[in-house]
């Protein structure tokens, strides 16, 4: 088989970076353990911890011997990241490290994330990424009253990272003439990312509130403007009335 030949042919000339993208491709058509470890091997030499649990995770039910030693090789793994992460916070307290290093605690205890950043933002006031972060990720934790009280001082700013958060959580709220209110001036002076984001959350609105016709002319646009975007394309699937294609992949992935 070519994929097979050339995988290990990249990987064992030390090409990992190239031999990936065939093993990931031998692994997605055939299942077979063998391309996982490698892919798995791979992920770790190059430091790509994320690839290497989401693996780990689909791998966990059907291989779970196998899968112990590398769990122990990522927790190993962690552990000298977070020393390092923590380090370099402690010597230098900015937005960035604080980031990193929340992140990485994040997925293992989200409290301790969470008091983290509200620790940081008590000895640094004035650091409003920390701010809009916190909220972020108070969102996530599905905290959206605690998260508004740290957008608040942002509703008559001109930061439309806050603004665009600040409108995804109202309309997640049902105050949807609220939320349009933020995602419009988020869509009217944004960058061009925010404005994307706005005008698919302004597109969410309408889906909500049953102005399906509105709300398939905004996704059609988005669709054109970002043909790949997967959440788009299952909105209009959905708007459509096309569900079948979307039920069959969700049963695929719970299996």
């Amino acid at each position: 088989d070519y994929y097979e030949i050339k995988a290990y042919d990249l990987y064992y000339k030390g090409d990992y970076k190239n031999a990936k993208k065939y093993f990931l491709i031998l692994f997605q058509t055939t299942g077979k353990i063998d391309y996982a470890q490698k892919l798995l091997d791979i992920y770790f030499y190059l430091g790509d911890i994320n690839s290497a649990q989401k693996l780990l995770f689909s791998l966990k039910r059907t291989h779970p011997k196998i899968i112990k030693k590398y769990e122990k090789k990522l927790t190993e793994i962690q552990e000298k990241r977070l020393k390092e992460l923590q380090r370099k916070y402690n010597e230098n307290p900015t937005f960035e490290n604080l980031q990193a290093l929340t992140f990485l605690i994040y997925q293992t205890s989200p409290k301790k994330a969470l008091n983290l950043v509200k620790e940081h933002i008590k000895k640094y006031p004035d650091d409003k990424k920390a701010k809009i972060f916190l909220a972020k990720l108070l969102s996530w934790s599905g905290d959206n009253n605690e998260a508004l009280k740290y957008l608040n001082e942002f509703q008559n700013s001109n930061d439309y990272n806050a603004k665009l958060l600040l409108g995804k959580i109202l309309a997640w709220q049902g105050d949807f003439n609220k939320a349009a209110l933020y995602l419009s001036d988020v869509y009217d002076h944004g960058t061009k990312t925010q404005k994307y984001e706005a005008k698919k959350m302004l597109g969410f609105v309408e889906m909500w509130q049953g102005n399906n016709d509105k709300a398939k002319n905004i996704f059609t646009s988005l669709l054109k403007e970002n043909p790949k975007d997967e959440e788009v394309i299952e909105t209009l699937m959905v708007l459509n009335k096309n569900v079948k294609p979307l039920i069959k992949k969700y049963k695929k992935l719970l299996n």
